[in-house]
């Protein structure tokens, strides 16, 4: 008997413990859900420098076979950085301005705009507002960025330096951005979208889900969109119109769209989408086999039909 009576105790014990084990893990549970609903509007709109702003540029930031220019924007105001680059022999063609992904800078762009450059093209890297050596505190997901860039090219033009006809590319949210620029800007004659989103009511579900994985699953479609409704309202634009579907039908560039079919940060489902509301007649989608978001752009096929898109639709260039 007093050994059975000796076991109670402590079994009663350990279920207290886990009892109480229990009540700790839900309350940390349920602050860390409130938390990420919290930080969720912040989360998607600040850019990589809106509190400590862009490093100050020096000659040692800037390779030497690019020519650094600067160009005021807004409304917000900002202030671009842009680097370009001209083709070592001949002259150039066209004009192409090119864009890096959420978070990045002109730097990851810069084997890109040296290919361009080197098939006669002249190839302006934009540093999108609040990234790399470009001032501005709000993402928007191409809604100012189009603006933005439709004013890099009054500049371009004023400073003799817009050439010929003029095509965009980008990759990811410089992607997006180039496909909303071509829904708005009549000079845009093609644009290269490399594993481009929807919309952004589209693919903060899909981000939120994959960094959060656990708690991401709780949080409903309303709350996302609640969300995202406030970061709109403190960023000052509205995320309805941050879409490149929307932007697509009002184009007349030639819209070429590659998206790498192992891409599980923005499935190829939103390429195909895409594909359906470019324009018929001047339209390509490539879908890269086995390449995830970071390997479609530094495939061989990406940049072979990059070039060859821009040849057909800019002009002759260089070989």
């Amino acid at each position: 008997m007093s050994r059975k009576t000796g076991q109670r105790p402590s079994r009663r014990r350990l279920r207290r413990w886990l009892f109480a084990l229990a009540l700790v893990l839900l309350a940390g549970g349920v602050g860390a859900y409130l938390l990420l609903l919290a930080l969720l509007p912040s989360a998607v709109i600040y850019t990589p420098n809106s509190r400590g702003g862009p490093s100050p540029a020096s000659a040692s930031t800037v390779p030497r076979d690019v020519r650094a220019i600067r160009v005021t924007v807004g409304p917000p105001p900002a202030s671009l950085s842009c680097w370009v680059l001209d083709p070592s022999r001949g002259h150039s063609h066209a004009t192409v301005l090119v864009l890096h992904g959420i978070r990045d800078s002109a730097w990851s762009q810069l084997g890109v705009g040296r290919t361009l450059a080197r098939r006669g093209y002249r190839a302006v890297l934009v540093d999108l507002r609040g990234h790399g050596q470009s001032s501005g505190k709000w993402l928007t997901y191409g809604v100012v960025e189009a603006r933005d860039l439709s004013r890099v090219l009054d500049a371009l033009h004023a400073q003799d330096l817009l050439v010929g006809a003029v095509g965009v590319a980008g990759f990811s949210y410089g992607g997006a951005v180039a496909l909303q620029l071509a829904g708005r800007d009549p000079r845009i004659s093609a644009v290269a979208s490399v594993d481009t989103f929807t919309s952004l009511h589209d693919v903060v579900p899909l981000y939120v889900r994959r960094i959060v994985p656990l708690l991401g699953r709780l949080i409903t479609r309303r709350q996302i969109d609640d969300a995202l409704a406030r970061a709109g309202r403190t960023a000052g634009f509205d995320p309805r119109q941050a879409s490149p579907l929307l932007a697509l039908p009002h184009t007349r560039a030639a819209v070429l769209l590659i998206h790498g079919t192992a891409d599980r940060h923005i499935p190829p489902s939103h390429a195909r989408a895409l594909f359906a509301a470019a324009p018929a007649a001047r339209r390509r989608l490539v879908l890269i086999a086995g390449a995830d978001h970071d390997g479609a752009l530094g495939h061989p096929r990406t940049a072979q039909a990059i070039t060859d898109w821009f040849r057909r639709w800019l002009g002759p260039a260089a070989r």
